[in-house]
């Protein structure tokens, strides 16, 4: 279980959870982390997470941008052979 309070600012927009990434005015409270070391975590996920599991306040917000990101989409794989052209069966 992990140590968890709620912010006294509680209003809207809620930072995500480190976990489920579900809006949440929860934060850890975790005693070999500064105040700005801590992450967000809800309730029901800080009553069955362990310490260990939480991530640092870096890998957090790394994993925040990455989700928050437009999706990145594969390039092209390059022009069709010439076996392919017309065959609407072939998926690469």
């Amino acid at each position: 279980m992990i140590k968890v309070h709620k912010e006294p600012d509680d209003e809207p927009p809620f930072e995500r959870c480190c976990f489920c990434r579900k809006p949440t005015p929860f934060w850890t409270q975790l005693e070999n982390r500064t105040p700005g070391q801590q992450v967000a975590c809800c309730e029901a996920c800080a009553s069955r997470a362990h310490v260990q599991d939480v991530p640092t306040k870096a890998v957090w917000c790394r994993r925040e941008r990455i989700a928050e990101s437009p999706r990145v989409v594969d390039p092209p794989l390059g022009p069709p052979r010439s076996d392919e052209i017309g065959n609407n069966d072939f998926h690469r």
